[in-house]
Parts: structure tokens; sequence; C-alpha cells
């Protein structure tokens, strides 16, 4: 399928330096078939992202299915979302986060993945799993986390991929919220500063 191709395309190569006459050569096909499936360019892009993300969502939920300890849907339904990209090069990342359009696609399936992990850390803290922490508070570091480690430059400095980077920090947030993860935490007025 044409998408497919994009698809494979993008995250080889990235896709702010292809124009759709270069598309259509390489996917040897007209360029008014690629205009039937968006009006431009940017529309193209951002509909290939799209895709890219609902199916990362649907593979995320269905992970969930399977899973019935806490820390292990957390780190299914994260996880599901790191194998969609791990395809994924530093162009890629670089042209995705410096397209206000598709780092807007980015953002909304952001969002939405961070609703459901808010979700699921609840429901682990409610089973036991978790450390009662305010599931909100676990969501605003897991999104900044997750918003700096979007950053293009910051995957150079890491040496990492975005799907490695993102691995190592499911496996941060796990450890901080696991129930006996930490053994001495401080708690507020019982130091002596």
């Amino acid at each position: 399928m044409l998408l497919d191709e994009l698809e494979r395309i993008f995250f080889a190569e990235g896709f702010a330096h292809l124009s759709v006459a270069d598309l259509a050569a390489r996917l040897h096909v007209s360029r008014s078939t690629l205009y039937r499936l968006a009006a431009g360019k940017q529309e193209l892009v951002e509909l290939v992202i799209d895709r890219v993300f609902n199916r990362m969502g649907k593979r995320a939920r269905t992970e969930l299915d399977g899973q019935a300890d806490p820390a292990a849907k957390v780190a299914a339904y994260l996880g599901a979302g790191t194998a969609s990209v791990r395809a994924g090069g530093l162009e890629f990342s670089r042209d995705l986060e410096a397209n206000p359009g598709t780092r807007a696609v980015y953002d909304r399936h952001q969002a939405t993945g961070m609703e459901v992990l808010a979700g699921l850390i609840e429901d682990g803290a409610r089973a036991g799993g978790f450390r009662p922490i305010p599931a909100a508070m676990v969501v605003e570091i897991a999104d900044a986390a997750h918003a700096r480690l979007r950053d293009p430059g910051v995957l150079a400095v890491l040496g990492m991929t975005h799907a490695q980077a993102i691995d190592g920090l499911i496996g941060v947030l796990l450890y901080g919220i696991a129930v006996g993860a930490a053994t001495a935490l401080p708690r507020g007025g019982d130091r002596d500063d």
C-alpha cells in the first residue's frame, strides 16, 4: 500500500527534503495518485504520521488486554508505542519536531496517551501495585520527560533513537512508582537542612 511505503521512506530518511514529485517517482506512481490521498505534501505527511500514531494507540490498547500486573500494563502500553517508531531515525525525529503540523499530530496523540497512563497508574495504585503517588504528578513528569526526549538535539547528545530513550524512560518511571522500589524516600519536615 502507498501509505506503508511512504511511512517506510519517512522513517528511513525523514520527509522535509522530499517533494510530492520525489515521492511519486520513488513510489512509481503519478503525482495525481498522491494528490488523491491528500491535497498537498503537508497533508500527505500528516496523514502518514497520524496513521502511524493511530496504529500505535490501537496496538497499545490491545497489549493491555493480556496483562494483569499494574507495572506490566504500563510497560506494555508504553512499550507498544515505541515498537511503532523503532524504524524512525534521527532525521525522521528532526523533521517530525521541526514541522508544526506533524508536531501537532504527535502532541495530540501524546496527550491521549498520557490520559490512558493516568488511568493505568490510578488503577495500579488502587490495586496496591504502585505507591500512592498522585497519578497527575507522575503523568506530568512522564509528559515533560517524553517531550524532552522528543528533542533531536537531546537524542543526539544521548546517542539514542527516540524509541531507545522512551524505553529508558519507561524503566525509570516504573522503578519510581513500583511498591518497594525505593527504600528511603524523603519525607516533608523530617530532614535537617
